[in-house]
């Protein structure tokens, strides 16, 4: 038996894979990822907010465990406490949040001063109650501004 079957996976859908057409889901708890790789047209459909608001997912049996290297986590347990913006999809509180798992992973291509600044930027939007809907005008601006391009994904 393997670590990730050692306990009952807490499972949160977070995203999609477009081409794949399966959902991306990922266990709050160890971090394994998995996917649902047969989502009935239904729960396609509501894997469209998933980005914004991830949410349980229950049926474990059609879990595919994706086994690799450890995987920082998209999706973490909302902080209930947390101040929160106005904008309407902010209104109702959530259980997830989508976690953008890139900001803990090192980033060898910056120059000591591109981390100073980033390292301002965040500092400042920590002090801020700005949306996070900022963030794609922040990575467009980031990317413009450095010639880097976080992911195709885009």
């Amino acid at each position: 038996m393997d670590d990730e079957s050692l306990h009952a996976h807490e499972w949160v859908v977070f995203s999609t894979a477009l081409a794949d057409r399966c959902l991306m889901i990922q266990c709050v708890d160890c971090g394994v990822m998995g996917t649902v790789d047969d989502p009935t047209s239904e729960e396609w459909s509501a894997a469209f907010y998933a980005l914004s608001k991830p949410y349980q997912w229950n049926d474990e049996a059609r879990v595919i465990i994706q086994h690799g290297p450890p995987c920082p986590f998209h999706v973490v347990r909302a902080d209930k406490n947390a101040p929160r913006c106005d904008c309407p999809s902010h209104q109702e509180q959530q259980e997830y949040e989508r976690f953008p798992a890139e900001f803990m992973m090192p980033n060898n291509g910056l120059t000591p001063v591109e981390m100073k600044e980033i390292k301002k930027l965040a500092d400042m939007v920590g002090k801020t109650d700005l949306c996070s809907r900022f963030f794609p005008l922040f990575m467009r601006a980031y990317q413009a501004t450095t010639g880097s391009k976080s992911s195709d994904a885009e």
